[in-house]
Order: structure tokens, then C-alpha cells, then sequence
């Protein structure tokens, strides 16, 4: 099994209240032991940043001394771990969501268009950052992730200045 560390950014289709959900999953199996971290920056107020890390230990009572987690890629592969958090932290969104604003949550999940994350880039990071709400969670999350790929990624971001999107009113065809 090829150890490596896995960065994903993913986007919801749904406006939850201010914008589209943001979603950061990383995977990591270069240390001693596997670990996975997601990151759901829901635009909602009541409910801003949704934050896990986890890693896998196994249980040194009663465990094999041979044990090696490559010995088992279906459960500890960062593709494994990868796919463990996008859904952990999906769960975990539409049940704190749920706990939140019940009426947001049935609307945006049990109403017409089924909510789903689209794999994109890391560009997504520039948009956040733009909107100015989240500087102090990009911030700690530089100290607070296990992830190189991340902290490399949020340290190019935070060198930026800070950036102010205005718009044109829209061409209208009257």
C-alpha cells in the first residue's frame, strides 16, 4: 500500500443560507498512524464551521503484534480514510443542521433537488476568503491541522490581501 496524504475540496449545491456549503476532506497515512480531517464551512450563521479530525488507532489489547494497517487497505488506505470523512462529515453537517434550524434542514434536504458535493479545487479557499467570515477559522485551522497539504495550501491563502469582490449591477434586457 503507497502511502500518501489526499486533499479534496467539494462544493454543495445548495445555498444553506449565505452560500454554498464548502467542503474540505483530507486523508493522510504518512505518520505512524492513519488520520482524516474535514472542514464544512455551511454559510450559516447559527452553525458556521463544522470541524473533525480522527485517526485511526488500533487497539494495542489483544491485537496481533504483526499488526500493520497496510494489511488492510479497505479500511485504513487514505483512499479508505478519504471516503470515511466525506461521509462523516456529511452526516455530521445534516445532523447539527438538523439540531440548528429544522426548517432549513427539511427544506434544503427533503425538498425537490437532492443536495449533493461536487469534487473542485482549491480555488473555492480564495471565495471564502473573499467573503471575510471565515479569517480566524482559516487561521487556526493552520496550527490545528495534522495535514501538510492543507497547511501549505492555507499558508499561500493567508499571505493574500484582503480582496473585496464588487459587482456591476446586471445588464438588464428590457
Amino acid at each position: 500500500m503507497k502511502r500518501q496524504s489526499l486533499l479534496k475540496f467539494y462544493i454543495g449545491n445548495k445555498i444553506l443560507e449565505r452560500h454554498l456549503p464548502v467542503l474540505i476532506v483530507v486523508a493522510d497515512d504518512q505518520k505512524w498512524q492513519p488520520f482524516g480531517e474535514y472542514y464544512v464551512f455551511t454559510g450559516v450563521t447559527k452553525l458556521p464551521l463544522i470541524s473533525q479530525k480522527n485517526t485511526f488507532c488500533a487497539d494495542k489489547e489483544g491485537i496481533d503484534p504483526d499488526f500493520k494497517y497496510e494489511n488492510f487497505p479497505n479500511l485504513f488506505s487514505t483512499e479508505a480514510v478519504l471516503k470515511y470523512q466525506f461521509r462523516a462529515a456529511r452526516w455530521q453537517m445534516e445532523t447539527d443542521l438538523s439540531e440548528a434550524d429544522r426548517n432549513r434542514y427539511m427544506g434544503v434536504f427533503w425538498n425537490g433537488q437532492l443536495f449533493e458535493f461536487t469534487e473542485t479545487d482549491k480555488s473555492v479557499l480564495l471565495q471564502l476568503w473573499t467573503l471575510g467570515t471565515y479569517e480566524t477559522a482559516l487561521r487556526k485551522m493552520v496550527s490545528y491541522t495534522s495535514s501538510e497539504s492543507l497547511r501549505g495550501v492555507l499558508k499561500e491563502l493567508l499571505v493574500l490581501p484582503k480582496v473585496e469582490v464588487k459587482s456591476a449591477p446586471p445588464l438588464r434586457l428590457e
